[in-house]
């Protein structure tokens, strides 16, 4: 008695650089351990695809004008700010044109709470570029009101070159918005102060 194992990566995936994938795995299995035994189909629950690529989303959070938003937070100044995600897509395991897109959501939590499920929707972006790793920004958003932000973004994946989705909703993804500066609005109250 013994036992065998098919490396795939080495049999069936070896020397590939694009992205392979099955749609499931049909096992076959032997009805018994004589010389006369049938090989019979067992057909199993659907299993996820194999792939020999996988993909990795990592965010970053931006001001409307396209800086990192600095630790403290952004200020909202008269009222209104503007946000923007920055998201890196990478490939692993294979190579391809990037294709597919990034959809962006924003959620107004307290902390410890991530944005991992519902939010507003901001939009979606198209991944472009020869080649992964590719960056990809939201539209922006406009926050009016202070408080705590998580982003998420969720790379749909390319069915087509067998490319799994990834998406990241991580403590990076979180930023604060303050309410608008003191000093700003004592200014603002001075400059209107008659002479």
């Amino acid at each position: 008695m013994g036992e065998a194992a098919v490396n795939l990566t080495d049999t069936i995936f070896g020397g590939e650089t694009t992205c392979l994938s099955f749609a499931n795995t049909i096992p076959s299995t032997v009805t018994g351990n004589s010389d006369t035994a049938d090989y019979k189909d067992t057909i199993l629950a659907t299993t996820p695809p194999i792939t020999n690529c996988e993909t990795t989303t990592v965010t970053t959070p931006k001001t409307g004008a396209g800086a990192d938003i600095p630790a403290d937070g952004l200020s909202i100044g008269t009222g209104v700010v503007g946000a923007k995600d920055s998201a890196v897509v990478s490939l692993t395991g294979g190579s391809a044109t990037p294709a597919g897109s990034v959809s962006f959501w924003l959620c107004k939590v307290d902390s410890p709470a991530l944005c991992d499920t519902g939010g507003t929707s901001i939009g979606s972006t198209n991944l472009s570029g020869a080649a992964y790793p590719a960056t990809v920004v939201s539209p922006q958003a406009y926050v009016t009101s202070a408080g705590r932000y998580c982003w998420r973004a969720v790379f749909s994946g390319d069915a087509a070159n067998g490319i799994p989705g990834s998406s990241d909703s991580g403590a990076n993804e979180c930023f604060t918005v303050n309410p608008g500066e003191p000093d700003a609005v004592d200014q603002c109250q001075r400059g209107r102060e008659p002479r």
